[in-house]
């Protein structure tokens, strides 16, 4: 009998392990700060709550994809790419007006999502590896308003029915696999107390170790595309390789502003932005302070890579890089005026003009750490 009760405490715990919000762009106290300081007309925050609001208010979702679906690229499906900003929006709307109606429209978003049921290959990986994170922060957001049975079910769709998915391309060495091992990560983490889950075979543990070092990995060039071994990684300059060579060579220094090697470059750094701000706020800074002894693998020289020779494009991504490195030409290119044509959207990172920007005279603290269970 004392064997069973030890039994079904531990069930227990695993089912109820992963209770608590995790915090990835941001958090309910953060945004609780950031109202506040808006609620007194401090600027940036003031503008910045007033335009998320608006956004959520206005905001719609497209209809529920339903069954087997195929990807093309950030377009379709269309609930799942579209939706994604829209639900994000609405959890962070239910953190700054405190409308419990917000939380309900994350509820029934994220239970609509769960209508697909299977992915095509193609450009599924690269699609969901894009747009999940923003579905998982708005989870994490209504997490104190959210019964256990649907968060649950939402933690199983993500291990069944994405992540063989993202299992499938996340060792690619471009921008596929930045965005990919993010959205692994983002997964992994998000189901870290499910024992009774698995990835690709993996717990959530073990899947989120091998997610972190694979970015790693493909920062430092232990991992490729076309460039080839020794070749592609972050250069010591700063140079992306499998982006560059979209438009030009492996080894050019040169990009046009516009080009697919800008559009792929900014591409692959959004991905490993978020994955170095989620390990950031578990308490690593390794993917944000790597940096090789002959200088390559470092997220900062990549980013002043591009802007020595052309203007940010996906300035939501700049402005968390920004907030870490405490960079002044990265805050400039992050606030100016952002474009929203093709390949310029930034997919990966939303609204942190609201959670990641600060007053000029401000030095922002550190996020707060969701530290993992050891």
């Amino acid at each position: 009998m004392r064997k069973f009760l030890w039994v079904a405490a531990g069930a227990l715990l695993a089912a109820t392990a992963s209770a608590a919000p995790r915090g990835y762009l941001t958090t309910a106290p953060e945004l609780a700060r950031i109202r506040e300081r808006a609620a007194v007309g401090v600027e940036p925050y003031r503008s910045a709550v007033r335009d998320t609001i608006a956004y959520a208010a206005k905001a719609r979702l497209p209809a529920p994809d339903q069954g087997r679906v195929a990807c093309s690229a950030s377009r379709t499906p269309v609930y799942a790419t579209a939706g994604a900003p829209v639900v994000y929006a609405w959890a962070l709307a239910y953190h700054l007006t405190q409308e419990k109606a917000y939380a309900a429209k994350v509820h029934d978003a994220i239970r609509d999502l769960q209508l697909v049921t299977a992915l095509e290959a193609g450009d599924c990986p690269l699609t969901m590896g894009r747009h999940i994170p923003d579905w998982i922060r708005a989870a994490d957001l209504i997490d104190d308003d959210w019964n256990d049975t649907g968060k649950r079910a939402f933690q199983d769709w993500l291990a069944t029915v994405i992540y063989p998915s993202l299992a499938t391309k996340y060792r690619r060495g471009n921008n596929w696999g930045a965005v990919i091992t993010n959205a692994g990560q983002y997964i992994a983490d998000y189901l870290y107390g499910r024992q009774d889950l698995k990835l690709d075979g993996r717990s959530p543990a073990a899947a989120y170790s091998l997610m972190r070092q694979t970015a790693l990995d493909r920062m430092n060039g232990v991992i490729w595309d076309q460039c080839g071994q020794g070749v592609s990684m972050i250069r010591p300059d700063g140079g992306i390789p499998e982006e560059i060579r979209r438009s030009t060579t492996c080894d050019d220094t040169h990009i046009e502003q516009g080009s697919a090697a800008h559009h792929y470059l900014e591409g692959y750094l959004a991905g490993t932005v978020s994955q170095a701000e989620l390990c950031l706020r578990r308490g690593d800074r390794s993917l944000y302070d790597n940096v090789n002894p002959n200088g390559r693998g470092s997220i900062r020289k990549a980013i002043d890579f591009v802007l020595d020779r052309a203007s940010w494009e996906k300035q939501p991504t700049l402005m968390v890089a920004a907030r870490y490195y405490r960079d002044p030409r990265m805050l400039a290119g992050a606030r100016r005026p952002a474009s929203d044509q093709g390949e310029s959207h930034d997919y990966i990172n939303q609204f942190t003009s609201l959670t990641h920007d600060f007053t000029e005279n401000e030095t922002p603290p550190a996020p707060p750490v969701t530290a993992l269970p050891r």
